[in-house]
């Protein structure tokens, strides 16, 4: 009761979550068009039943390095708002682990991981039994601020 549900899924080693109430839905990874002249972290855009959206590599835009799609790779695709719309993005993904409840007692908003720059799209830490779970805030993956930046360097 009062809990959040929360999509848990992978990259690397880590396990992150995000808010099922962000998540419109989870493929397979598919073919995806390059776009010229876009940031590294943007990989282009696919067709998603005649729905064009563009394709975010989030561990790119965590740091990380990249890695080729395998069996379990997939996208995620959140709607997030960039200024006064709604966007979709499809985000690749190493895995989906699943989804958790989250009792507000399992998550920790307070933590400093470095929450006032453009750069974090992390809002918290859960913990899940043994595990860590780094949340995810949908709307902090991509900001005006950061594409300007993005696009004013390629």
């Amino acid at each position: 009761m009062g809990g959040a549900e929360e999509l848990v899924f992978r990259l690397g080693a880590e396990s992150y979550a995000v808010g099922v109430h962000a998540v419109e839905e989870v493929v397979d990874a598919m073919p995806i068009t390059l776009v010229s002249r876009s940031p590294a972290f943007l990989l282009g855009i696919i067709n998603l039943r005649g729905r064009i959206i563009p394709v975010m590599d989030l561990r790119l835009r965590l740091g990380m390095e990249p890695k080729e799609h395998d069996i379990d790779s997939c996208f995620m695709v959140v709607q997030l708002r960039l200024g006064d719309r709604q966007l979709p993005i499809a985000v690749v993904l190493d895995a989906v682990e699943g989804v958790v409840d989250l009792a507000p007692e399992q998550i920790d908003r307070q933590t400093s991981i470095g929450r006032h720059s453009a750069e974090v799209v992390l809002s918290g830490l859960a913990r899940d039994g043994d595990r860590i779970l780094l949340i995810v805030e949908p709307d902090q993956l991509l900001t005006e601020e950061l594409l300007d930046r993005a696009f004013s360097t390629v």
